[in-house]
């Protein structure tokens, strides 16, 4: 098992699309990134459709050939009702030429995830963030407890940068008690 670093440039805090898309485009970069994330990957998720504007950041990442191995159920368009009139609305219509996605998340968000670590970042599952420390402005501290291996460590580890990308959880918002809904 791979200890978690001391530090990096940048430390991501959730694997979901957001993190894990963001990882990918800093390590393609050339930065030494660092992905923490409190679940087990591939984790339980509700399925979601996607838009077909989807391939336009599956691209940039490099991700979409690996996305379409996985044969989600591809979508034309949708049906509406709407005040009890039908609406029927193709994706082409709006110039896209390739389709929506419905995908089941879980699966999604994986590919994403062990996309970001073939491309350099370093992931690491069941380590979950418990606080910061930023009386030290260039360089922050992160308190984090890892819980791979059924032990609970308590570590720290140092970076230039964050990206909260927690999700609902709001990690940062939280801490700072700016949180709005």
């Amino acid at each position: 098992m791979t200890a978690v670093p001391n530090s990096c440039d940048v430390l991501v805090i959730g694997g979901g699309p957001a993190g894990s898309s963001a990882a990918t485009h800093l390590a393609q970069a050339g930065f030494d990134v660092v992905l923490l994330e409190r679940a087990v990957f591939p984790r339980n998720q509700v399925g979601e459709s996607l838009i077909p504007h989807i391939w336009k950041f599956t691209d940039m990442t490099g991700v979409s050939e690996k996305i379409e191995q996985e044969c989600f159920l591809a979508k034309a368009g949708s049906i509406t009702v709407w005040n009890d009139k039908i609406h029927q609305i193709l994706f082409s219509d709006f110039g896209y030429t390739r389709p929506g996605l419905h995908v089941e998340r879980d699966i999604f968000d994986d590919i994403l995830l062990k996309h970001a670590e073939s491309c350099g970042a370093q992931v690491f599952n069941e380590v979950t963030v418990k606080k910061f420390d930023f009386s030290d402005s260039q360089w922050p501290k992160i308190f984090y407890t890892d819980k791979r291996g059924h032990n609970n460590h308590e570590g720290t580890i140092r970076c230039q940068y964050v990206i909260d990308a927690s999700g609902h959880s709001s990690f940062l918002a939280n801490q700072f008690k700016v949180r709005q809904t």
